[in-house]
């Protein structure tokens, strides 16, 4: 007996746009953090406050580690990892925490773009596509077991019927 090769998993529309905004938020992010960085040096190299300097390091750290956290969710959604939805969830809350911190601190430049990004994709990740893809469901093993299937791994039909 063959066995035949796994059918893809085709991602529906709105997987797939909540993935590309993933990777534009992550860029973004990491673009604010060298530029977060460039200044704290600069204000190294001008001998303003300590307080200002550690401020300006700190910001530019925390910068640093919701980019990571943005391309570990990145890479599970864009993988359609089980889990992927929870960690683009955090990813969301840890950068709205964030840019909400940074507003009552005064920096308004860039604040306001990408709180209003962070809130849509909070939203849009509440898409009853994205939450069908990332469902875990109890299903029927062959020997009468109950086991999770993971939703996108269950039937590339049921991801299909939208597009």
């Amino acid at each position: 007996m063959t066995q035949l090769p796994p059918t893809p998993v085709r991602r529906p529309w709105s997987v797939r746009a909540i993935t590309w905004l993933l990777l534009g938020q992550a860029t973004l992010l990491l673009t604010l953090a060298v530029w977060q960085a460039i200044e704290a040096y600069e204000s190294v190299i001008a001998a303003t406050a300590l307080l200002n300097q550690l401020i300006l390091l700190l910001h530019t750290l925390t910068l640093t580690a919701v980019f990571l956290l943005l391309l570990v969710a990145l890479l599970a959604f864009g993988r359609l990892w089980p889990r992927g939805w929870g960690y683009a969830m955090l990813a969301q809350g840890v950068s709205l925490a964030l840019t909400l911190a940074q507003h009552f601190r005064g920096r308004e430049a860039y604040t306001h773009p990408l709180m209003l990004l962070g809130i849509f994709m909070v939203i849009y990740l509440h898409h009853p596509d994205v939450q069908a893809t990332f469902q875990v469901r109890p299903t029927q093993t062959d020997n009468g077991e109950e086991s999770l299937l993971f939703a996108a791994e269950a039937s590339p039909v049921a991801a299909d019927h939208h597009e």
